[in-house]
């Protein structure tokens, strides 16, 4: 898998990303030793975050030192996209 493709889908879509690293590779088993619970988690509830863990681990094979500096880039990701939904409804309600 080309680390420029996986990130280019990732900031479109990760959780559609997420599905393709899990359909065609074992990374995602890999970075979170097999348990399927977390990573569903993750997936449903911080997919930038868990793209971005996966990926640190892809890349280096643990996820140590500056790689958390990206996961909690991608935990960022994930607060702006659920707190950014509130911003623009309240927007709409304030234009009305």
């Amino acid at each position: 898998m080309c680390g420029c493709l996986f990130l280019l889908f990732g900031t479109l879509a990760p959780r559609f990303t997420l599905a393709l690293v899990a359909l065609f590779g074992n990374s995602i088993s890999r970075a979170f030793d097999g348990n399927n619970t977390e990573a569903f988690i993750g997936w449903i509830f911080l997919p930038f975050t868990e793209l971005m863990y996966v990926f640190m681990y892809w890349m280096n094979g643990s996820v140590t030192g500056f790689d958390w500096f990206f996961v909690a880039l991608g935990f960022l990701f994930d607060l702006g996209s659920y707190t950014s939904g509130g911003v623009q409804a309240r927007d709409r309600m304030q234009s009305a």
